[in-house]
């Protein structure tokens, strides 16, 4: 899940990673002000799935101007 915070509106880009580099982006709707949203990324979307090299998954914000504060929560 992941929320906005008071500011809201933030674009952010989620990559898998191949030996630690960026792969495929997959870019999430514009993030929520004050309130939390679930998003379900599949792994194929990441171009991670199936392969023997996937070493994490990142995120960033891809244009400069939009804050990079976000809260990410998981689920266990």
């Amino acid at each position: 899940m992941i929320n906005g915070g008071s500011a809201g509106g933030q674009r952010l880009q989620v990559y898998g990673t191949r030996l630690n580099a960026g792969v495929t982006p997959y870019a999430l709707p514009r993030l929520p002000t004050n309130n939390w949203q679930q998003f379900t990324i599949p792994l194929s979307s990441l171009g991670v799935a199936n392969v023997g090299n996937f070493s994490g998954i990142i995120s960033r914000t891809p244009a400069a101007g939009h804050s990079p504060f976000f809260t990410w929560m998981t689920s266990s």
